[in-house]
C-alpha cells in the first residue's frame, strides 16, 4: 500500500488549497487508493431498505428489482466545491449506493 505522502502527492492540486478540509483528503485518499478489496456494491434507501449484490451496474439492476424504467442521479457538494454522484432517486426511492469491501481484522 502506498504511504500517506505518496497518496497525497496524486491529489488533484484544486484539493490542496487553502480551505480544503482533512474530510475531503481522506475521501479523496480512499478514492485514489484503488483499493482491491472491494467486492461488491450496495445501496440503502431512505428507510433502511438494503439492497445488495448490485454488481458493475447498480443503476440498471436496482431498476430491475424495483420495477422502475427510469432513474435520477444524487448528487452532494463537497466542501472543496466539487460535486459528487451518491446514488440513484428510482421510483420515489432515495437510494445512496456504498463500495463494500472485505473487512481485515487483527487476528
Amino acid at each position: 500500500m502506498d504511504s500517506v505522502t505518496q497518496l497525497m502527492e496524486q491529489l488533484p492540486p484544486e484539493l490542496l488549497e487553502e480551505g480544503t478540509t482533512g474530510r475531503d483528503l481522506i475521501d479523496s485518499i480512499i478514492h485514489q487508493s484503488k483499493d482491491e478489496s472491494i467486492i461488491g456494491i450496495m445501496g440503502v434507501d431512505q428507510y433502511g431498505a438494503y439492497y445488495g449484490n448490485l454488481g458493475k451496474h447498480p443503476r440498471k439492476e436496482l431498476m430491475e428489482r424495483i420495477g422502475s424504467r427510469h432513474a435520477n442521479k444524487i448528487y452532494v457538494d463537497t466542501k472543496s466545491g466539487m460535486t459528487k454522484h451518491i446514488g440513484y432517486v428510482i421510483d420515489g426511492r432515495w437510494i445512496q449506493l456504498y463500495k463494500v469491501s472485505e473487512w481485515i481484522g487483527r487476528s
